[in-house]
């Protein structure tokens, strides 16, 4: 899966860095608009799109803050530090 995101990557690199856990939640509304040139998503299809995110976002959390109550979550990836002297 590829997804496109105009802040995901920074937000990444800097949690890591402090060693800050965090989770991106994804919605996608559009895979590629206008990948057929001539042929855009309707406005109307990305506006019902996008008013389903929030019941989504509201299920997902939920799930998250149950499972973090239920322990801390484990680290989910390496971290190198390059030391300076």
């Amino acid at each position: 899966m590829i997804a496109v995101s105009q802040t995901g990557g920074p937000e990444t690199v800097l949690c890591g860095e402090l060693e800050l856990p965090f989770a991106l939640i994804g919605f996608v509304t559009d895979y590629a608009n206008e990948v057929v040139p001539g042929d855009p998503t309707p406005v109307s299809t990305l506006i019902e799109l996008m008013g389903t995110s929030s019941s989504v976002f509201a299920e997902v959390l939920s799930v998250a803050v149950n499972r973090l109550a239920a322990g801390r979550p484990a680290p989910g990836g390496t971290m190198f530090r390059l030391e300076q002297g």
